[in-house]
């Protein structure tokens, strides 16, 4: 057997178990991302709520969040929409912060 063919050999025993390393981090990778990206929407809905709530705001919120969603989607672009933002809130209130808890256990 050649060096070459050898060489093809080696790299054709490691690939397999390569392939199932990056397959693995792939998936570890995207449910990490999905429980992060759900934390942070319902810690932005908490916060606005909270904030809203607080300041006695709450009659102008609809305003507040539509100038809030063009200035956030200047900055950070797509993803905060007026709709979003309200999205945000309605989750903040429906869920308590005991039961987002548990889903950064994942």
């Amino acid at each position: 057997m050649s060096n070459k063919d050898q060489i093809i050999k080696f790299s054709n025993d490691l690939l397999p178990g390569i392939i199932q390393l990056i397959e693995h981090a792939k998936q570890k990778t995207a449910l990490f991302l999905n429980v992060e990206t759900t934390l942070l929407y319902w810690n932005i809905g908490h916060f606005i709520n909270d904030n809203l709530k607080q300041n006695n705001r709450l009659e102008y919120g609809g305003k507040i969040l539509a100038t809030l969603s063009q200035q956030l989607s200047t900055h950070y672009g797509k993803g905060y929409s007026y709709s979003a933002l309200t999205r945000m809130c309605k989750v903040a209130n429906c869920i308590d912060e005991t039961n987002i808890a548990t889903v950064s256990q994942l």
